[in-house]
This record gives structure tokens, C-alpha cells and sequence, in this order.
């Protein structure tokens, strides 16, 4: 399975760290999703990242987005 250092913050809860990777040029929260069709938001919500998943939504993550589920 592929997922990028971004989807793995997202899953771990690391908000600082989402943060921080989303000032490097070319990382955004519309990247693809992982290879099993998870977005960056699905990986918060899966592992009940309430604090990541809020920050997605009011950064532009959609929660319509339909993946692997």
C-alpha cells in the first residue's frame, strides 16, 4: 500500500505535521488518494481524527468525496 507522508499525518492524527507538509511546494489537499481509493480526509475520519478532519473541511476537503468505500 501507498500513502503519502501527508495521508499518513492526516490518519496519525498529526495536525502540526499536516500543517508543516502543506507548506512545501507541490503538497496540497487535493492530492490523489491512496491506492486503495482513500482521501486525505477518509484517512482522518478512519481513525476518528476529529481535529485533522476539521481542519480538511474548512481548508477545502470535500466531504462528498467518494473513494474506495
Amino acid at each position: 500500500m501507498h500513502q503519502s507522508p501527508l495521508w499518513l499525518a492526516c490518519y496519525n492524527g498529526l495536525l502540526e505535521v499536516v500543517v508543516e507538509l502543506l507548506k512545501i511546494d507541490g503538497v496540497s489537499l487535493m492530492e490523489k488518494e491512496d491506492d486503495e481509493g482513500r482521501s486525505l480526509l477518509h484517512a482522518a475520519c478512519i481513525n476518528d481524527q476529529v481535529d485533522v478532519a476539521i481542519f480538511l473541511m474548512n481548508n477545502g476537503s470535500s466531504p462528498g468525496s467518494k473513494g474506495f468505500y
